[in-house]
């Protein structure tokens, strides 16, 4: 992975749209607020030209427009973009898009509106044996494939490129499970139920108390297994994403804006010239291709738009930061 100094360069923003949840009259005036803010918006490949050091003679504030899950309202957001006359980036899981939908992002996939790489789904894993809830009906966005009862423990996740895997022991799934088969739904989403059911797996030795969090037991990934699966799975995306929509994506923004050393390194490996992970920064003086950061934006972004202020608040602030990249994964996954 190579990185790269400007002096006193250029600023890039990467801004960090679902075009759900958006309405196209606020992108519309995003757009414009920025231009008149001095802010020229660039495409795909203008960005990598920037991101690697080929972007020269330029002091401009650029910006780069991203949507990302390829949900159908991408077409709407495209619309308004080209009547902006605005490029964008829409980062695409192609394991969840239908066969019209794939096609139409195959059709329109071009210089000015880039179809790029979100993974082939968006899942994501227990990373951690700290508890922090119980299934009760709600949802849990990105955890659905685990099938994991009612009942069944919640423990810190994150994308499946992020961190290694925490596999919980079987018996504190089907444990956990049976105890809340004697119990009501408003029992068990209530946080006397999670505090019960902390108390009992500790008492089993199947959970243990550490800084005033419970954590259940189980098996991490290796360091060694995580790097395997990290190269399979970049492997079998990739292919994916050229066999559904018949082009070689150089762009891999990270599912919940949740990436890795081990990720970036893979994916530069099997061609990617970028990829994005975190949130909250405008780009400036010293930039890498990789875990390149993006400004969430979103129903409670402050508007009118004043990226700096937004990017002196987010960056001096690290606990504003966190709560905010937790508000926006929440809306995400539908908990909020």
């Amino acid at each position: 992975m190579r990185a790269f100094s400007q002096p006193g360069g250029p600023r890039l923003a990467v801004l960090s749209y679902h075009s759900w949840d958006v309405e196209p009259a606020v992108l519309g005036a995003d757009i414009r607020a920025l231009r008149k803010d001095g802010w020229r918006f660039v495409s795909a490949r203008e960005a990598l030209d920037f991101v690697h050091g080929r972007l020269a003679g330029t002091d401009e504030r650029l910006a780069l427009v991203t949507s990302d899950d390829g949900h159908p309202e991408d077409v709407e957001f495209r619309d308004t973009l080209r009547r902006e006359g605005c490029p964008g980036v829409t980062f695409v899981n192609v394991g969840r898009a239908d066969a019209d939908r794939l096609a139409w992002f195959r059709e329109t996939h071009s210089e000015e509106w880039s179809v790029q790489d979100h993974g082939p789904l968006h899942r994501r894993q227990f990373v951690s044996g700290h508890l922090t809830g119980v299934v009760h009906g709600q949802k849990i966005g990105g955890l659905e494939y685990l099938a994991l009862p009612m009942g069944a423990p919640l423990l810190a996740s994150a994308g499946q490129l992020a961190s290694p895997r925490f596999d919980p022991h079987p018996e504190v799934i089907a444990l956990a499970a049976e105890w809340a088969s004697e119990q009501g739904t408003a029992t068990i989403s209530s946080p006397a139920w999670l505090a019960e059911i902390s108390e009992r797996l500790r008492r089993l030795r199947l959970a243990y108390r550490w800084r005033s969090r419970t954590y259940v037991v189980g098996s991490l990934e290796t360091n060694e297994e995580f790097e395997r699966r990290v190269k399979r799975e970049v492997a079998e995306g990739r292919t994916a994403f050229e066999d559904a929509l018949g082009h070689a994506p150089t762009m891999f923004a990270y599912p919940w804006w949740q990436g890795s050393s081990i990720g970036d390194d893979e994916l530069s490996r099997s061609g990617y010239e970028a990829t994005f992970a975190g949130t909250g920064y405008v780009q400036g003086r010293a930039m890498s291709p990789y875990s390149i950061p993006r400004v969430v934006m979103d129903p409670t972004t402050p508007r009118p738009l004043n990226l700096a202020e937004f990017a002196e608040r987010s960056t001096s602030s690290w606990s504003g930061l966190r709560g905010r990249v937790e508000r926006a994964a929440k809306r995400m996954m539908g908990v909020i």
